[in-house]
C-alpha cells in the first residue's frame, strides 16, 4: 500500500505492465493488474512483476467483489 503516491522507480515498472489499476485501501492505494482469463496468464504477470523488482507481488482472487482464496477459484468447476 502506498500512501503518498507511487515512487518514480515503481511507476516506471508499472508503465511496462498492462492494465495496472489502483484501489483505495485505508488512506493509501494498492495496485493490481486487471482480470485475466486463465491462470497461465496470471502466473506470467506474477513472474514479470517479480523480475521487474516488485518483490511483494502476489496473486489475489475475487468473486463478486470479495477477496477469496486463490485455491478456491482453482478448484471450482464451471
Amino acid at each position: 500500500v502506498y500512501y503518498e503516491g507511487v515512487p518514480d522507480k515503481l511507476q516506471a515498472v508499472f508503465d511496462t505492465i498492462e492494465n495496472v489499476e489502483d484501489y483505495p485501501e485505508g488512506q493509501g492505494f494498492r495496485y493490481m493488474t486487471m482480470s485475466k482469463s486463465n491462470y497461465d496468464e496470471v502466473l506470467k504477470d506474477l513472474k514479470s512483476c517479480k523480475e521487474k523488482g516488485i518483490a511483494v507481488a502476489k496473486i489475489v482472487a475475487f468473486k463478486d467483489g470479495v477477496s477469496i482464496n486463490v485455491e478456491t477459484i482453482l478448484n471450482q468447476s464451471d
